[in-house]
Order: structure tokens, then C-alpha cells, then sequence
């Protein structure tokens, strides 16, 4: 996919990392950064939520979606009916509440100014930008 990307978008720029053990390591800024269905799989969140600050520009934003708690019991029950993989289930380290992924953010220089959730409520959109005084 990231070679598919490089070769059919070649006016933007993509990265791949292992947020779980490597340093994000960028040479630049971004005016957006995506954590799509991300978040809830890593081991320790902060650590790469705490990397983040220094690659957002001064507006840039910060895209979060992850699963709910409804979403995670929705998620679980299919996935013992056969309507989803349970490997997939499995992955997922940390279910986030709407209070407890904002908490965890705000620990690492970022706020929420915007949240929502989606799929009749079974995910969560965060876009989230600098703290005030976090500017890096």
C-alpha cells in the first residue's frame, strides 16, 4: 500500500513506522496527521502521543478515530457469532472512553476541538490541535 501510495499520489508524502518501537523520527511538520483506527492498538499510546507535538505545525491537526466502549462490545459479540475475526478483537490494547482518550491527549500537549461519534455510535472521531502554551 505505502508503495501504491508513493506511486500514484506523488504530490504528497507518506510515512510508515511501528508505533509500538520505533521513533517517529520526521524530517518536517505537518499541517495533518492521521491516526485512523490506530490508537487502540498500540501498547503505550503515550508514547507516540507524546511525539506528535513536535511534527504538527503551529494550526495543524491532529485526526484520531477509534473504536468506542459500545463499539468494542458490539465488535466483541459479533466476532463470537462468526460475524467478525476474533484476531481482530484481539489486537485492540486499549478501548478508549470519550473522557479517557481526551485525558490522555491533554497529558501529551494536545486538546480536542472537535469530537463525534459515528456508526451509530460504535467509533469515535478526535481532531485535536497544539495545546495552548505546547507550541513546539
Amino acid at each position: 500500500m505505502l508503495r501504491w501510495l508513493r506511486e500514484n499520489r506523488p504530490g504528497h508524502e507518506f510515512h510508515q513506522r511501528d508505533l509500538d518501537k520505533d521513533e517517529l523520527a520526521l524530517e518536517r511538520q505537518f499541517d495533518t496527521i492521521l491516526m485512523l483506527a490506530v490508537i487502540e492498538h498500540l501498547k503505550e499510546p503515550d508514547r507516540i502521543l507524546a511525539q506528535i507535538p513536535r511534527y504538527l505545525k503551529p494550526n495543524g491537526k491532529l485526526l484520531i478515530t477509534t473504536p468506542s466502549p459500545w463499539g468494542d462490545v458490539i465488535h466483541r459479540t459479533g466476532a463470537r457469532i462468526g460475524l467478525f475475526y476474533m484476531d481482530a478483537v484481539r489486537q485492540h490494547q486499549t478501548i478508549f472512553t470519550h473522557d479517557g482518550l481526551r485525558a490522555c491527549l491533554e497529558r501529551n500537549g494536545l486538546s480536542t476541538i472537535y469530537y463525534n461519534s459515528f456508526l451509530l455510535g460504535g467509533n469515535q472521531l478526535f481532531v485535536c490541535q497544539l495545546s495552548a502554551g505546547c507550541e513546539q
